[in-house]
C-alpha cells in the first residue's frame, strides 16, 4: 500500500498506519511530495491512516484505484486533533465542523 501526503516524518507514518491497520511494516509505503515545509497540519498524523484504510477496505472489495480527501481551507484549520504546547504535553481537543470529503 502506497500512501501520498505532505508530512514531515516518513518513517513514523509508516510504522503508525501498519500499527493502526495490523499490517506488516513491509507492506507500507509513505511518499511525501516536495512541497514546502512542515508547518500547520503536516507535522501530525492526520489523514494517513484514514487513506489507508479506505484504500484497503476497497481493496477488499475488488476495487483498485487511488482515494482522495479534499479538505477546504476551513476545514484544514479545524478538523482533527489541535496539539498545544502548554507543560503537560498534547491535549486533544474536539473540533466543530462536517466530516471531510471523501472522494
Amino acid at each position: 500500500m502506497t500512501i501520498q501526503v505532505a508530512g514531515q516524518w516518513t518513517h513514523e507514518d509508516q510504522e503508525q498506519i501498519a500499527h493502526a491497520l495490523n499490517l506488516p511494516l513491509e507492506k507500507v509505503r509513505v511518499i511525501y511530495p516536495a512541497i514546502g515545509g512542515a508547518f500547520g497540519g503536516r507535522e501530525d498524523m492526520s489523514i494517513q491512516i484514514v487513506l489507508a484504510l479506505a484504500a484497503m477496505r476497497l481493496h477488499e472489495r475488488g476495487i483498485n484505484r487511488p482515494v482522495k480527501i479534499i479538505w477546504s481551507r476551513e476545514e484544514s484549520i479545524t478538523n482533527g486533533i489541535l496539539i498545544s504546547s502548554a507543560p503537560g504535553g498534547a491535549r486533544p481537543k474536539k473540533a466543530g465542523s462536517s466530516p471531510p470529503k471523501c472522494r
